[in-house]
């Protein structure tokens, strides 16, 4: 039996687990459908800093929703 596992420091290893609960490989292409549909939808000049804004937002929203369905 192999004992060679790495350890992390606590602070960090607690960041990776909370990462981890947000899903951002899944939550990731939510945040790119809704730009996307964003930007397919704006009529006239696209406004890149309320793309941002939405993005963010979107974003936000959809990591606090997969935590809390944990």
């Amino acid at each position: 039996m192999k004992t060679n596992a790495m350890v992390l420091p606590e602070s960090r290893s607690r960041a990776i687990h909370f990462l981890a609960l947000t899903k951002p490989r899944l939550n990731f292409l939510v945040v790119v459908t809704a730009g996307f549909g964003y930007y397919l939808g704006v009529l006239g000049n696209l406004d890149f800093l309320k793309l941002l804004y939405t993005v963010i937002g979107i974003a936000l929203v959809a990591g606090s929703a997969a935590v809390f369905n944990q």
